[in-house]
């Protein structure tokens, strides 16, 4: 096997080259320089790799992909790509197989039309891999905490597109973010039972949103206005193509009526965002001020320079103004971070926490007091991913009062449990419901105190059992 293939074998991916077009009526053909093998020996734990050919991320984002393994279809799961030296670097989860010598080839599609295969791959599989399947005991799983606390995991939402966001409304219905640009308003009787989400008609239907890759961009996140129950004002923030194709960040304000979101108004356009991994989020401060994180856009050197909003976390008033407090009259509050996954006020303290991923070993919770604005910093696990974070703070399960969640990509809830007398001072992780089998995009907690956990097809709620 050549270099490069073990090179990647190493790292714990397997790499395939396919090349497709996405603007033509089909895929083109396969180009695989690293195929053949003789059967490279795999635990069924690694990535699959590719490098896949595409003008721009918007490109890239109409594509799907399959393997044929010995001549069978699989459909790939939790497909994530990045750019990589003017390509795609993509990668996604083993197709399911049993052990054995197996021959994979990959194919891109677009509208069911597929590209031919791309050369093959011979692989020897030492384990079992599984279909990723969330219709068994994940669906109805429980849990027994470190310290005693028993959880149950129930489906309270089903044929969910990619969620990454929730956000309650004081009358109790539930503002569903979905990647690919739809905000769903689901009522409170509906989110229970497994509802099927997707039967619910959109209440907003972004027709700009640009999503380069499964786990990147789009329809980033949700929230309501401090004073929702009497302007009815809704933010989002989501990622769309520049004049070049490329990403960059856009902030809408929506006023909510009879169910459906309207009067937009554009508050912030045109930053530059990640071209491997868009991320940002945005929240009401406790100041009932607008909050906008967003990350360095591949260049960590931005999150320093006064003038770029990249790398910051932005203070806001709703319509986007500049707070009249505001230092220098930038709307710039904290500065320094690289890939930031979501934001929260601690619940006693007041300090600003912001999850902010430094790269594949470093994720970390940095700390801004809210006093003196200094930057203290929490490391998280690692393989941790994380993609949104939340404090705890409902009176259904008190053992967690003040814990930070993290839905993790890697497919689990991750707890962290603080000092109660240092509340930056880390004394225990755990990570939950670590079956999950897809990656866990977003995080909260409603007011029923419950814990709502989304991966890309479901939304589930944590209580009590």
């Amino acid at each position: 096997m050549i270099d490069p293939m073990t090179r990647w074998c190493r790292a714990g991916v397997l790499l395939l080259a396919i090349g497709a077009d996405a603007c033509g009526s089909s895929p083109n053909p396969p180009n695989n320089p690293d195929g053949g093998g003789s059967g490279e020996p795999i635990r069924g734990t690694e990535r699959l790799g590719w490098t896949q050919s595409a003008s721009s991320a918007a490109e890239l984002a109409a594509l799907r992909f399959a393997a044929y393994v010995d001549n069978n279809r699989v459909a790939l799961s939790e497909v994530n790509c990045g750019a990589s030296g003017g390509r795609f670097e993509c990668s996604s989860r083993m197709p399911s197989m049993t052990p054995g010598t197996h021959t994979i080839e990959l194919v891109s599609f677009l509208n069911d039309v597929e590209s031919a295969r791309s050369a093959p791959l011979r692989v020897t599989l030492s384990g079992v891999v599984a279909p990723a399947d969330l219709s068994g005991a994940t669906r109805g799983a429980t849990g027994t905490t470190a310290d005693g606390i028993r959880l149950s995991l129930t489906v309270v939402a089903d044929r969910v597109e990619s969620p990454t966001a929730l956000a309650f409304s004081p009358d109790g219905r539930v503002f569903v973010a979905e990647r690919r640009g739809h905000v769903r308003i689901v009522d409170p009787e509906e989110l229970g039972g497994g509802t099927d989400v997707d039967d619910i008609a959109p209440a907003l239907e972004l027709d700009d949103v640009l999503v380069p890759g499964p786990l990147a961009g789009g329809l980033l996140d949700v929230a309501l206005d401090a004073d929702f129950a009497r302007t009815k004002l809704a933010y989002v923030l989501y990622t769309t193509a520049s004049a070049d194709g490329s990403p960059v960040f856009k902030v809408a304000r929506y006023r909510e009526a009879g169910g459906r979101l309207g009067e937009r108004i554009v508050i912030l356009d045109d930053v530059q965002a990640s071209a491997v991994r868009p991320a940002g989020a945005i929240g009401i401060g406790m100041d009932r001020k607008l909050y906008v994180a967003l990350d360095a856009g591949d260049d960590l050197t931005q999150s320093e320079q006064a003038a770029s909003y990249n790398g910051k976390v932005l203070r806001l008033e709703s319509g986007g103004a500049t707070p009249a407090d505001q230092g220098a009259a930038s709307p710039v509050h904290v500065s320094g971070l690289r890939s930031p996954r979501g934001f929260e006020w601690h619940p006693t303290s007041g300090a600003l926490w912001v999850a902010d991923v430094m790269d594949a070993q470093t994720e970390q919770l940095k700390v801004w007091s809210a006093a003196s604005m200094r930057e203290r910093s929490v490391a998280l696990p690692a393989l941790t991913n994380a993609s949104a974070f939340t404090f705890y703070r409902g009176r259904l399960l008190p053992g967690m009062q003040g814990d930070v969640l993290v839905a993790a990509e890697t497919g689990h809830l991750l707890r962290l449990r603080f000092d109660r007398r240092d509340s930056t001072r880390l004394v225990a992780t755990e990570r939950l419901f670590e079956n999950l089998q897809e990656p866990a995009t977003l995080v909260n907690v409603g007011p029923d105190g419950a814990i709502y956990l989304g991966t890309a097809g479901a939304i589930y709620r944590i209580s009590p059992r």
